[in-house]
Parts: structure tokens; C-alpha cells; sequence
């Protein structure tokens, strides 16, 4: 049971790498309130914001975003 939970964790931050390292260079959109980061500034999920704001993956994790928006990592 340990060395499944281990895998599942070694496997959750395999899968959460390189999205991040990925976005590095691609400039990622946010609001003050949301928890996420989106790499698409047209995503439904921002279309009620009143305030966007941009930067880089580092600038919207020192905001407090913690991962990629789930509908702009499907697409």
C-alpha cells in the first residue's frame, strides 16, 4: 500500500512538470480571485473577469495560482 501511494505521487508530479515547464516561455493570464493560471486569454473562464492580468507562470504562482486552468490544458 506505501509503494502504491508513492507511485501515485511520483506520478501526479510527473504529470504536473512539464506542464509547467512547458508554459515557462508562453505568457499566461489570470485573475486576483482565481485560484488557476490560463494559458488562453479567450478561455470561457475569464470571459467575466473585470480584471486579467499577465505574466509569466512564476509571476501568477507568486500570486498564489497554484496550476494550469483544467480547460486550457485540454486544449
Amino acid at each position: 500500500m506505501i509503494r502504491q501511494a508513492r507511485e501515485s505521487a511520483l506520478a501526479a508530479e510527473t504529470e504536473e512538470a512539464p506542464e509547467t515547464e512547458n508554459s515557462l516561455d508562453t505568457p499566461v493570464y489570470w485573475t486576483e480571485g482565481g485560484q488557476v493560471w490560463h494559458t488562453d486569454p479567450s478561455c470561457a473562464s475569464l470571459k467575466r473577469a473585470k480584471s486579467v492580468r499577465t505574466g509569466t507562470v512564476e509571476e501568477a504562482q507568486k500570486a498564489g495560482k497554484s496550476r494550469l486552468c483544467s480547460y486550457c490544458e485540454s486544449n
